[in-house]
């Protein structure tokens, strides 16, 4: 069996072909009728309705994923810290995210650059807080210790607290 990722377009695949709507999903069979062989696609409409899926996996990723979204979008991105979602679905889905929520969110002051070298020494305080926050506290400090920052997604820590309780998961 051939598997072919489709993203946008129309293509045309054999009887025995598996099709992949992005990369995101297992292969399905997207066709009902086994008679037809031509699949249209258009682009996905990134509409707040359409991202419904997308904002309840990062509820189910993220304790407070509010205040994780305010810090993602203070700078244009083009890695994310859940291997399940593409940057700019992330983006696209913060940006709902942050437009719906009612109370403030939390403000980010740029402070200096922290690099990730030299490894910081091991805070388990932070880590602990950090496993609190996120489902997968190694993706994100992979994630987050992959460059230099200079704002942290914690309000209350600074950039180099992040990177001290990151050495401690990775």
């Amino acid at each position: 069996m051939t598997t072919t990722t489709v993203t946008i377009g129309t293509t045309t695949v054999t009887k025995n072909f598996t099709v992949t709507i992005d990369q995101r999903t297992l292969p399905t069979t997207c066709i009902s009728n086994s008679n037809s062989t031509t699949i249209n696609l258009s682009a996905r409409s990134l509409t707040c309705t359409n991202l419904k899926l997308h904002t309840a996996f990062l509820w189910v990723m993220m304790k407070n994923p509010f205040d994780f979204c305010a810090y993602y979008l203070t700078a244009n991105r083009n890695t994310s810290p859940l291997p399940e979602v593409s940057a700019s679905t992330l983006k696209d889905t913060c940006s709902c995210l942050v437009t719906h929520k009612s109370a403030p969110l939390p403000l980010f002051k740029v402070g200096s650059s922290y690099s990730p070298k030299p490894k910081k020494q091991c805070n388990m305080s932070v880590a602990s807080l950090i496993e609190a926050k996120f489902k997968e506290p190694e993706a994100f400090c992979k994630y987050y210790t992959s460059t230099s920052r200079s704002i942290s997604p914690f309000s209350m820590l600074k950039p180099g607290d992040v990177f001290a309780g990151c050495s401690c998961l990775i």
